[in-house]
């Protein structure tokens, strides 16, 4: 299965699982392998570039069953959402790769993978690497509610990797569960964690964030971590 964003003005790939009436429905996709790839953009317009994107959601829970799943931002971004639960189960690798954007307005071009309910990714490895030219050109996985009975994150995976970009600037990685009384689990053999090798600001993030008065717990099951910071200003790597 393969979605690419296009080029020009709402040239957009999207496979959508919308509402039927009031009620949410939900999404399940199995496929041998899933790529997303997003597309141009040709000026700086909000409308061309949040369009050429490439984009798999759901407004209720959403399922993948695949043996790979590639999520490569370019010009434009890409993501999968859901607005409940989100449950992957990828038999080889989860790669996320940051885009290219460098214009002069204040946009982006992630990768993204977020939920707002419970999410669980089950995959043989996780790779995650921000862009390497412009700005805010990121790769994050991110669980968010505000449910004040709480959500779970549980990532788990052989080997998962973090690297900020390697150039430009708040070229970011980010695995994050913020809300309320949220919880992150996350279970592998080796957690890499790096900041970008050049550029600025291009950071390494894993952290689990209560909203404000609430609480967060935070659970790393690993064999072994390893944190790397950069030699350029600001490149840092944090766990919180």
């Amino acid at each position: 299965m393969v979605l690419q964003g296009g080029s020009g003005n709402d040239n957009w790939a999207h496979v959508w699982s919308d509402y039927n009436g009031t009620t949410a429905t939900n999404q399940r996709i199995e496929a041998k392998s899933v790529q997303l790839y997003g597309g141009g953009v040709t000026t700086d317009s909000q409308a061309t570039f949040s369009n050429n994107d490439a984009r798999l959601s759901s407004n209720g829970s959403q399922q993948l069953i695949a043996d790979s799943l590639l999520l490569k931002a370019a010009g434009g971004p890409v993501g999968m959402a859901a607005a409940g639960d989100q449950t992957f189960t990828i038999t080889g690798s989860l790669s996320l790769i940051g885009g290219s954007y460098a214009g002069t307005a204040n946009l982006s071009s992630n990768a993204n993978i977020n939920s707002t309910g419970n999410q669980t990714i089950n995959a043989g490895s996780i790779d995650m690497q921000a862009g390497s030219t412009g700005s805010r050109n990121g790769a994050f996985i991110q669980d968010g509610s505000t449910d004040p009975s709480g959500k779970l994150q549980k990532i788990t995976a052989s080997t998962i990797t973090l690297k900020g970009g390697n150039g430009g600037s708040n070229n970011n990685v980010l695995l994050y569960a913020y809300g309320d009384h949220i919880q992150q689990q996350i279970n592998t053999n080796e957690l890499l964690v790096s900041g970008g090798a050049s550029g600025q600001s291009n950071r390494a993030r894993v952290q689990a964030i209560g909203n404000v008065g609430s609480d967060a717990d935070q659970v790393i099951n690993a064999g072994r971590i390893t944190l790397t910071g950069a030699g350029r200003l600001l490149n840092i790597v944090m766990m919180a």
